[in-house]
C-alpha cells in the first residue's frame, strides 16, 4: 500500500476512496459531451456554435440582411444566415454534436436545428464537411440538389452562385 504523509493527513484506504468520490463529483460534468445548445441570445431556439474561427465568418440573423462578424464561441441561432470569408474556414457545433467544417466562401443558412430530428440546412454555395461520433440524420438543401446523409461523416460542394442574397 503506498502511503502519502503531510504532518497530519495520511492518505490510506479509506481517505484514498473520499478523495476519489469527491474528484468524481468534481470533475464528471466535464466529461460529458455538450449536445443541446440553446441560449438566451436564440430567444428559446436552438442555435449552433461556432467553435474554431480562422479568419472571417459573418452571420446575419433572421436573413434580413444584416450581416454582423462573429466571434469564437459565440452561437449563432436558428433561422440565420452564415458567410465564411475568403481564405477564411470555421467550424460550427449544432445541437445534435454535429460538428460542420465550413470552407472559405461558403453560404448556408440554418433553416432548422434540433437536437431529436433532422437539422435542416439549405447550401448556397462553398465547400462543408459534416462530422459526427454518432449517426444523426441532416437534410440539406442545395440549388442543385437536396441530400439527406443518416451517418457519421459527409462532404458536399457546391460551386459559387452568381449572386447569393
Amino acid at each position: 500500500m503506498i502511503r502519502i504523509e503531510d504532518r497530519n493527513f495520511h492518505l490510506n484506504g479509506k481517505n484514498m476512496h473520499y478523495l476519489l468520490v469527491i474528484l468524481l463529483v468534481l470533475f464528471a460534468p466535464l466529461c460529458w459531451a455538450e449536445t443541446v445548445i440553446v441560449d438566451g441570445s436564440c430567444n428559446g431556439k436552438y442555435g449552433a456554435k461556432l467553435v474554431s474561427l480562422q479568419g472571417e465568418l459573418l452571420y446575419d440573423p433572421g436573413r434580413k440582411g444584416g450581416w454582423q462578424s462573429a466571434r469564437l464561441h459565440q452561437m449563432i441561432c436558428e433561422g440565420s444566415g452564415i458567410k465564411v470569408g475568403v481564405n477564411s474556414r470555421a467550424s460550427i457545433r449544432l445541437a445534435s454534436g454535429v460538428v460542420i467544417r465550413l470552407h472559405a466562401g461558403s453560404v448556408l443558412s440554418l433553416d432548422a436545428i434540433s437536437p431529436e430530428k433532422a437539422t435542416l440546412l439549405n447550401l448556397l454555395n462553398g465547400f462543408v464537411h459534416f462530422i459526427s461520433r454518432t449517426p444523426r440524420q441532416l437534410k440539406i438543401s442545395t440549388p442543385i440538389a437536396n441530400a439527406g446523409p443518416e451517418g457519421t461523416e459527409f462532404a458536399g460542394s457546391i460551386p459559387p452562385a452568381v449572386d447569393v442574397k
